[in-house]
């Protein structure tokens, strides 16, 4: 089994992770039903292609899933959520605010129960009861934060439902 550092899940270090089994190409991870193709390409403004993510992790009753697209106009620009749906509000708002503590975030309001954003690595987090949601936007060397809020905006009321 990969070590979180591994899956980009850094924030997880020393959590051990027991995998779900693989997504079937059939099936969705639980944050591309959250997050889908439609909801990405609108945030980028062009059609998006997903990109291969690892599958769904479990942690207990924590899971960790991911939805990621790639623009398909030839710019490079990539959208993604991860979600990190927790145990209990509490348990997913002391580690939200730690990763804030730890990556000098930026408080925006507006978004959720609280969010805030980081410039590196550039992305927007939000933190909505037990679901801490990550959100990047753009290219590595160029973010898009107004992607990462429209994204937001739309899961956010997916949620909502």
């Amino acid at each position: 089994m990969k070590s979180p550092r591994a899956l980009g899940l850094s924030f997880l270090t020393g959590i051990t992770l027991a995998a779900i089994p693989p997504v079937h190409a059939d099936e969705a991870s639980l944050a591309s039903t959250i997050f889908t193709m439609p909801m990405a390409a609108a945030a980028l403004g062009t059609p998006v292609t997903p990109a291969t993510v690892p599958p769904d992790t479990a942690m207990g009753a924590t899971t960790v899933s991911r939805a990621s697209y790639t623009a398909q106009d030839g710019s490079h620009r990539q959208i993604g959520l991860l979600l990190r749906r927790g145990d209990s509000p509490d348990q997913t708002k002391d580690i939200f605010e730690s990763s804030k503590s730890t990556f000098k975030g930026e408080d925006v309001p507006g978004l959720g129960d609280a969010a805030y954003r980081t410039k590196t690595p550039a992305q927007l987090d939000i933190l909505r009861g037990k679901d801490w949601l990550i959100i990047n936007a753009g290219t590595y060397k160029e973010p898009d934060p107004a992607a990462q809020e429209k994204a937001a905006a739309a899961i956010l009321k997916a949620l909502a439902k």
